[in-house]
C-alpha cells in the first residue's frame, strides 16, 4: 500500500514525522492546516517494513506503528 491515511478533526498539525524501528527519522512535514478530517499520505518512497508514525499538534502528541507492505 502505498498511502496511509489519518484520520481525525480538523487540527493544526505542528508536524508529521515517520521513523523507522531504529529511531531515524526518515520524513517530517511540518506547519500545516489540515481542512478535511482524513491526511492521506504518499508513503510510496519507503521499502516494506514496520515504521513509527508520530503527530504533533498544538496540544498533544500522537504516535502509532504501521507497516508499509
Amino acid at each position: 500500500k502505498d498511502t496511509i491515511e489519518i484520520n481525525g478533526l480538523e487540527l493544526t498539525f505542528k508536524n508529521i514525522s515517520i521513523f523507522d524501528l531504529n529511531g531515524n527519522i526518515i520524513f517530517t512535514k511540518s506547519d500545516f492546516l489540515v481542512s478535511s478530517q482524513t491526511i492521506r499520505m504518499d508513503v510510496s518512497f519507503l521499502i516494506h517494513g514496520t515504521y513509527l508514525l508520530k503527530i504533533k499538534t498544538i496540544d498533544n502528541e500522537f504516535s502509532t506503528k504501521f507497516i508499509k507492505e
